[in-house]
């Protein structure tokens, strides 16, 4: 954390330096231009620690170093200060050694994602981005294979006369012991998804399934359940299908074991399952209440308590939350479901702060989704006169496949998805009374279409509705739908565009220094 930290410091100085030495002209604008990006990429390296910066903070150091020499009216007090703070700066975005935070590991780390695979004749690397990220919900970055676990971090800091045994607790070889360390990296992922027998849930199996994983499928219905098994094998992965009700706190934990006794120890959890009722307050059962509190909310926690029970003995794993904005900005007609998903946001907060405290290794991270087009609303208890229909613009479930795979991977604490979702959050949080009007007036009518439906049409509240037929991973909207989010692209690919930007800036610099 500490690198970081001084990041921030160097660019708030390079910011106040040219008012608190007189500096003026190009130099100071430079220094600037620098100490704003410099501190930009450092407090985005605290908050989403990204192996990335390190491409930033190359040539921002390289170009504090010779700016003072290129720009005009360079002093000798200029020049020792940029050669000073730019040598820090590439210091510690090159030094070798270790993958301990994201200034460091060197170009190699950036290059050869092998130098995470354990050292066969020493102590293996330090988790790739250390305890306190970890917790935190910041775990190691992408696995050395695309499809391979990530290594215990206990198993790879660990000296080999202090490598865990067998399960009988026989003391191993040291050659064993360093084939054992090098099989776990390398194994594929054991994955476990809530909800995968069909919506965004299938997508999510169906994408680790393309990188090889071994996925446990959870869910009710039996033929979506058999068409996710043949999807996933279809597409190079293992599959396991489990039929159960994840309101039942014992089955899951049951469901963890068989998972863990037939395809290995747990890697990611994805919570995922979820029913819903489409009525106002008034018109609501109690029951029908419960059952959704049961179901959208109970199954993450019951979930979460399994995964952890297995992830805590092994220090390591990650948790992966399916939130929604409406975990921030609730909407008419959906009271229980946004009920439940507020009730995961603060559950998931609390817990987040107790692995904190525990230095744990496992992650837990929470991805806000916007609408899908999934078949739930094919199959969502309502009262309302017309077929109901997410709220407009509506994204294919693919796309929240590949975030939960985003999130799983990099771990930040929370991980929005779509334009549509980060501006219902900052809404809420900007100017909650307007937003609340604003809905009023427009969600009653936009989470229907202009079709009729009869009230008693089966729904899956109470028993699956793809018991007998696979539903897949869309649902009926699909010509409205959009595959691409210009925010989800930003999102992935950040730390090219602030590279660009500064070698932009940097270049500029130069053809204005010269002339």
């Amino acid at each position: 954390m500490w690198p970081r930290l001084m990041n921030v410091a160097i660019g708030v100085w390079l910011l106040a330096s040219p008012g608190v030495l007189g500096h003026d002209g190009t130099a100071a604008a430079s220094d600037i231009i620098v100490g704003a990006l410099v501190a930009s990429a450092a407090c985005i390296a605290i908050w989403e620690s990204t192996r990335a910066v390190r491409w930033v903070n190359v040539p921002l150091g390289a170009w504090l170093v010779v700016s003072p020499w290129l720009l005009p009216g360079g002093t000798m007090e200029s020049r020792v200060q940029g050669l000073l703070l730019g040598a820090t700066i590439v210091a510690l975005a090159t030094r070798g050694g270790r993958v301990s935070h994201p200034f460091g590991g060197g170009w190699r780390a950036v290059f050869d994602p092998a130098r995470l695979a354990p050292d066969p004749e020493g102590a293996g690397p330090a988790n790739p981005r250390g305890p306190d990220q970890v917790a935190a919900g910041r775990g190691p970055i992408a696995h050395p294979v695309p499809g391979a676990a990530r290594t215990s971090r206990a198993a790879s800091t660990a000296p080999h006369d202090a490598m865990p045994t067998q399960p009988g607790g026989t003391d191993q070889p040291r050659g064993e012991r360093d084939t054992m360390a090098i099989s776990e990296t390398t194994r594929p992922e054991v994955v476990v998804v809530t909800g995968a027998s069909a919506g965004v849930g299938r997508a999510i199996a169906e994408a680790y399934g393309a990188r090889g994983a071994k996925v446990a499928l959870l869910a009710r219905g039996e033929a979506g359940l058999q068409g996710a098994k043949a999807a996933v094998e279809a597409a190079g992965g293992t599959a396991l299908v489990v039929r159960i009700d994840v309101a039942d706190a014992p089955a899951m934990d049951r469901a963890a074991d068989r998972v863990e006794a037939e395809l290995g120890p747990i890697d990611v959890w994805v919570n995922n399952a979820m029913v819903s009722v489409f009525a106002p307050v008034k018109d609501i059962a109690p029951e029908d209440f419960r059952r959704v509190t049961e179901v959208t909310y109970l199954g993450v926690v019951w979930g979460t308590m399994a995964a952890l029970k297995r992830m805590r003995a092994r220090d390591r794993g990650v948790i992966v939350q399916i939130g929604s904005a409406l975990a921030y900005q609730a909407i008419p007609l959906q009271s229980a479901y946004c009920g439940a998903k507020h009730a995961i946001q603060g559950f998931t907060e609390s817990l987040r702060i107790e692995l904190l405290h525990e230095k744990s290794g496992v992650g837990i991270t929470m991805v806000q989704f916007p609408a899908l087009n999934t078949p739930q609303f094919d199959w969502v208890k309502t009262t309302l006169p017309n077929h109901p229909q997410p709220v407009p613009p509506i994204f294919q479930p693919e796309l929240g496949a590949e975030a939960v795979i985003f999130a799983a991977t990099h771990r930040p604490r929370e991980l929005n998805l779509g334009i549509p979702t980060v501006t219902a959050i900052l809404g809420n949080k900007v100017m909650p009374h307007v937003v609340d009007r604003y809905l009023a007036k427009t969600n009653f009518q936009a989470q229907q279409t202009d079709r009729p439906i009869s009230p008693d049409r089966p729904h899956n509240l109470y028993e699956p509705v793809d018991a007998d037929r696979d539903f897949g991973a869309r649902g009926d909207f699909t010509e409205r739908s959009h595959t691409f989010s210009p925010q989800w692209w930003y999102r992935t690919n950040r730390q090219w565009v602030v590279a660009g930007l500064t070698g932009a800036i940097a270049a500029v610099a130069i053809v204005r220094g010269r002339r």
